[in-house]
């Protein structure tokens, strides 16, 4: 229970089973104090599972030094429940209010940053993916090399706008291609959510982002508007800024609780739990920001330049780049391994670099192509 500076007392509780995403936070209203009677007053959760976490409980509100009043309470770390299956469940914080003048129904400010360290429960590790990539062309044709399985493509479809990239479902079993007008091309077992195939975009679609459980996806424009899809929330856009230069990469942030954008000229828009960690003063002419991906901890991410380029910022380690390299065809897309210690680049001519952990496993380069590579998808 809970006493307000306004001496309004609250009893916040957890419903639900505990071993299911299910398992939520309530409240309860005790206008007679700790020892009367408590009023439910939950018409809806409080605080329910979201990206990043799921089923917590066990809450308890206290009040730091400096005044603010902050819940502690125990969820499983992303979608993974229960200690036999290797869940992780932590202590988070988030921020509460109680509406004006310190008397009004509690909220919670969810997605705060905060998770106390947690031991993993001693459980066998799980072997990396065997890997593989997708390269993609403007026409949607689809190219597998590795243990990417190939599930369909729009290569031999007349299209309203060209593909412009895609993205992989988290068990590798499926992909969705993305044109420049927000028509989205679901194959293999990858869901439809929805698309802009029938809006009038003020600008193009230039790229889109699964969220973790692959049960939708966010679509990017190039002025930085976003597109929210099934479970994919919208934590924000650079839609309404008149950006200066177009936005040309995204990538999503820890368990798909946040987002990044990045413009040509390598400006980093962050939003959600994606956090900002620097961005080069200016990419111009040859470095030109044409791809983006995450660090394996999310604190960090990489920028690809046209020219070969790779920036890296936070803590996405440094693994080479090819500039200086005399390269046959601009670099237009960056993917990074299953464990974040290296990355591969794709050329618009099917040439595939690699740097770190990332394996050469083929590439259309070389080869004849009907149109030009647009993005990779890499396990």
């Amino acid at each position: 229970m809970y006493e307000t500076a306004a001496h309004a007392y609250y009893l916040f509780y957890a419903g639900g089973d505990e071993g299911a995403a299910t398992y939520a936070i309530g409240w309860a209203a005790c206008p007679s104090g700790p020892s009367g009677t408590c009023f439910d007053q939950s018409t809806s959760p409080l605080l329910a599972s979201e990206p990043g976490m799921s089923g917590p409980g066990g809450a308890d509100v206290y009040t730091l030094p400096g005044g603010q009043t902050v819940m502690a309470f125990a969820a499983w770390q992303g979608t993974t429940i229960g200690y036999l299956d290797c869940g992780i469940r932590p202590m988070y914080l988030a921020d509460v209010s109680f509406g004006p003048s310190d008397n009004g129904p509690p909220s919670v400010a969810a997605n705060d940053p905060y998770v106390a360290p947690a031991a993993n429960p001693v459980c066998p590790q799980a072997p990396a993916p065997a890997p593989g990539y997708w390269q993609v062309a403007s026409d949607g044709g689809v190219f597998t090399f590795g243990s990417a399985g190939f599930f369909g493509s729009t290569g031999s479809m007349r299209l309203n706008q060209p593909v412009v990239g895609m993205a992989q479902t988290p068990d590798h079993q499926g992909y969705w291609l993305v044109a420049s007008d927000g028509g989205v091309f679901a194959f293999g077992d990858a869901g439809f959510y929805g698309s802009t195939g029938s809006m009038v975009l003020n600008k193009p679609i230039i790229g889109m982002i699964s969220t973790l459980d692959g049960r939708g996806y966010w679509l990017v424009a190039s002025d930085g508007g976003v597109f929210a899809f099934g479970d994919a929330t919208f934590y924000g856009s650079a839609g309404g800024s008149n950006l200066a230069y177009p936005v040309t990469a995204a990538a999503s942030s820890f368990l798909a609780g946040g987002y990044w954008m990045v413009d040509a000229n390598g400006q980093v828009y962050s939003y959600g739990n994606a956090r900002y960690e620097g961005a080069p003063s200016f990419a111009p002419g040859g470095y030109r920001i044409t791809g983006m991906a995450p660090s394996h901890s999310s604190n960090g991410y990489w920028l690809a330049s046209a020219n070969g380029n790779v920036a890296d910022y936070g803590d996405a380690a440094s693994y080479g780049s090819e500039i200086g390299t005399a390269l046959n065809a601009p670099i237009v897309g960056m993917s990074a391994t299953y464990d974040g210690a290296g990355y591969w680049l794709q050329g618009a001519d099917g040439g595939i670099f690699t740097f770190g952990d990332a394996p050469f496993l083929g590439s259309m380069g070389g080869k004849h192509l009907n149109a030009p590579m647009v993005g990779i998808s890499g396990d």
